[in-house]
C-alpha cells in the first residue's frame, strides 16, 4: 500500500511577489505567498472587447486552459465584458512602446484592477517580431503573463541562477521556491524557447500544484510488507523514494524496532539480537518539505525453529 502525504508547510511561508514594477524586495524566488488567490475560480474579463479581437481573444484562452488550469485546478471562467464592478483579473488590449504585455501586480495584486493585464494583439509598436506569428505569440505570451496573475515571478530572479543565465532581473523578488532552478520554466527569460514554447515545465506544474491543487502526492515504498529472519543474521530491507518532481536532497530516519535507527538512503541492513515481532518505519523528507513513511514487520525467530528441519535429516 502506498503512503501519500501532501506538502504542509508551503502555504505558512511568506511569498514572492509585490507588483511587477516594484525592485525593492531583497529576497528572491517565484512565488509570493500573499499573493496566492484563495479560490480556485479566478474570473477573468476584457475591458477592450470587440469582434476584430475574437480570434485573438480565443487563442489566449485556448493555451491558458491548456497550461495552468490543464495541469493544476485552477479554473478561470467568465473571459466576456468587463463591467465597472468585475472582480478578478481584468484585461486590456493595447499596443504601446512604453510597456509590452504586463501585469500590474503579481496574483491577487490585480484582483479587480482595471487594466491589471495587458495583452498585445498587432505587435505593430512592441515586440514587431511576432507579426509573422500573431496567433504563436499570444499563446505563449498569454501563459507567461497568466503565470503572474497566479502569483509566480520571474524564475531568472531567484538567488539559485546560475552565472550562465545573464538575463536581469525584473519585477518584484520572491521568497519561497519550488524545484530547483529551472531553464525550461515558462517564467524564465532565459529559456532559450520564447516563455517556454507556452509549455509548462515540470517545476512550473508541481509550482502550479502546490498552491492550487491537486494534491502532490509522494510516497516510499519497502520491497515486502513483512521481513523474516534469525537472531543474529543480517537483514536488508530496501525502500524507494517517489515524489512529482525531481528534488535537491532527501533525508532518510529508519527506526527498526529494536531501539536502533539508521540515516542509509534507500536500504538498511540491521540484525536483531532476540527473537519476536518487530516494527520497522522508514520516514524520507525532502528538500521541499515534503515527505512520506511506510512500515513493515520483521519477525526475528531464534534457531530453535530448525529443530525440526534438522531431526527430519537425521532419520
Amino acid at each position: 500500500m502506498h503512503v501519500s502525504l501532501l506538502k504542509t508547510s508551503v502555504l505558512s511561508m511568506a511569498v514572492l511577489f509585490n507588483s511587477i514594477a516594484s525592485a525593492d524586495v531583497t529576497t528572491r524566488g517565484h512565488v509570493l505567498t500573499s499573493t496566492i488567490w484563495n479560490t480556485n475560480s479566478i474570473h477573468v474579463c476584457w475591458e477592450n472587447l470587440n469582434d476584430s479581437t475574437a480570434a485573438d481573444r480565443a487563442s489566449v484562452q485556448e493555451a491558458v486552459e491548456n497550461s495552468w488550469e490543464a495541469n493544476s485546478n485552477v479554473n478561470f471562467f467568465g473571459w466576456n465584458e468587463c463591467e465597472r464592478s468585475s472582480d478578478g483579473i481584468r484585461i486590456q488590449v493595447a499596443d504601446s512602446t512604453e510597456f509590452g504585455a504586463h501585469v500590474d501586480g503579481l496574483g491577487t495584486r490585480i484582483r479587480g484592477r482595471q487594466n491589471g493585464m495587458s495583452l498585445n494583439f498587432t505587435y505593430e509598436n512592441w515586440n514587431q517580431n511576432c507579426q509573422s506569428s500573431r496567433r504563436w505569440c499570444n499563446e505563449v505570451i498569454a501563459v507567461h503573463e497568466f503565470g503572474h496573475a497566479l502569483g509566480f515571478a520571474h524564475e531568472q530572479n531567484r538567488q539559485d541562477t546560475p552565472d550562465t543565465c545573464d538575463e536581469p532581473t525584473q519585477g518584484t523578488n520572491g521568497d519561497i521556491d519550488i524545484g530547483r532552478w529551472d531553464l525550461s520554466s515558462v517564467m524564465n527569460y532565459c529559456n532559450p524557447q520564447y516563455n517556454g514554447n507556452g509549455e509548462l515545465s515540470e517545476t512550473d506544474i508541481l509550482m502550479v500544484r502546490t498552491f492550487y491543487g491537486p494534491e502532490v502526492q509522494t510516497s516510499v515504498l519497502l520491497d515486502n510488507d513483512h521481513y523474516s529472519v534469525y537472531v543474529g543474521s543480517n537483514l536488508t530491507i530496501n525502500a524507494a523514494y517517489s515524489i512529482e518532481d525531481i528534488v535537491d536532497s532527501t533525508s532518510w530516519l529508519w527506526s527498526l524496532g529494536d531501539g536502533a535507527s539508521s540515516s542509509s538512503q534507500n536500504s538498511v541492513t540491521h540484525s536483531y539480537a532476540n527473537k519476536g515481532r518487530y516494527n520497522v518505519t522508514v520516514s524520507v523528507s525532502d528538500s521541499e518539505g515534503y515527505s512520506a513513511d511506510k512500515s513493515a514487520e520483521v519477525y526475528v525467530y531464534g534457531f530453535e525453529a530448525l529443530l525440526p528441519a534438522i531431526n527430519m535429516m537425521m532419520f
